[in-house]
């Protein structure tokens, strides 16, 4: 692509998960490749979440402004409250 970025990134980057179903924001730059629950165990407000049980993999990072997992993507529309059911 001309864009400096992959197909793949800019794939991950309008869904909002990487083609093995992590998600973006827990692996912004790279698929991380999680597996199970710890897939979904992610949000996009402001609060912090606890490293997910028996996982050592990277925490999601906080992202109410869409700097990381784009506004607009795919995951943002379908997965909208906080694994914890906060709605964002």
């Amino acid at each position: 692509m001309g864009l400096g970025i992959s197909e793949e990134r800019l794939g991950a980057l309008l869904v909002g998960r990487w083609k093995s179903g992590t998600p973006i924001s827990r692996c912004p730059m790279e698929d991380g490749k999680l597996e199970g629950d710890s897939s979904n165990y992610f949000g996009f407000s402001g609060e912090s979440l606890p490293q997910f049980s028996g996982e050592d993999g990277p925490l999601a990072l906080s992202d109410p402004d869409g700097l990381i997992c784009p506004l607009g993507a795919h995951i943002r529309k379908v997965f909208w409250s906080t694994p914890t059911g906060h709605f964002l």
